[in-house]
């Protein structure tokens, strides 16, 4: 679906690509997909990559899209929060339940697919309005090491939990 939305936003815009890191048996239904919608110079599928180098490619990025059914938590999306980038996510992502704001970028009802094109474009035409401190800014003080630890502590030392160590 993204991929089909991509083209129908971006297909022969030379300046906008689409790069999709994994590995798994959809990988060549992706590529004929992409060949399909006459998109396959824009989207990228370099298959699967060691972390420094979908790190780099991540932080190179303007936008983060995770469009899943159903994603428990979101690890991807906080590492593109703290690369500074906007994201596009679904609203069943773990992770925005209680956190995601409109600065951060755009979520979307999983299988609405005008939405998630909306989405893109809206996110392409206010790329640069995106403030890339902000949204790092917020991750480190939500996800970093040292606050996940701090609110695992809280958790388990409030009053009322019983402690059998």
């Amino acid at each position: 679906k993204v991929i089909k939305a991509f083209a129908e936003c971006f297909r022969g815009k030379k300046d906008v690509t689409l790069t999709i890191v994994g590995e798994g048996e959809e990988k060549a239904k992706l590529q004929q997909i992409t060949h399909a919608e006459n998109v396959s110079s824009q989207v990228y599928l370099p298959g699967s990559l060691d972390r420094q180098r979908t790190a780099e490619i991540v932080s190179n990025s303007d936008n983060l899209i995770c469009y899943s059914t159903l994603e428990t938590f979101g690890v991807p999306i906080i590492e593109a929060w703290a690369c500074g980038l906007s994201t596009i996510v679904t609203t069943t992502a773990g992770v925005i339940q209680d956190t995601f704001h409109e600065k951060f970028g755009v979520a979307v009802p999983p299988g609405d697919f005008g939405k998630l094109k909306h989405a893109l474009l809206f996110v392409y035409d206010h790329r640069t309005d995106y403030d890339k401190d902000f949204i790092a800014d917020f991750a480190l003080r939500h996800f970093s090491e040292m606050e996940v630890c701090n609110r695992l502590i809280e958790m388990y030392c409030s009053p009322g939990m019983k402690h059998n160590w």
